[in-house]
């Protein structure tokens, strides 16, 4: 969970742009479950809020990517 990784560096901001359902891609870099957007929210939420999440606008790509901000208590 790199997520654990992030939060040991202590940053004050924190920012995430990914795919609210998870990723479901097929390849090298599947993962055994698709990581869902509440698992950042849930896994953050001891020191972090969302300030802000958003559509993330990528040209050409028909995928919902959104883009999450969270800024540390």
């Amino acid at each position: 969970n790199y997520l654990k990784i992030v939060e040991k560096m202590n940053p004050e901001w924190i920012y995430i742009n990914a795919l609210p359902n998870g990723n479901t891609t097929k390849g090298s870099r599947e993962t055994q479950k698709p990581v869902k957007d509440k698992y950042y929210i849930e896994t953050l939420s001891d020191k972090y809020d969302l300030v802000q999440r958003y559509e993330t606008d990528y040209f050409l790509t028909y995928a919902p990517y959104f883009s999450y901000i969270f800024k540390k208590r």
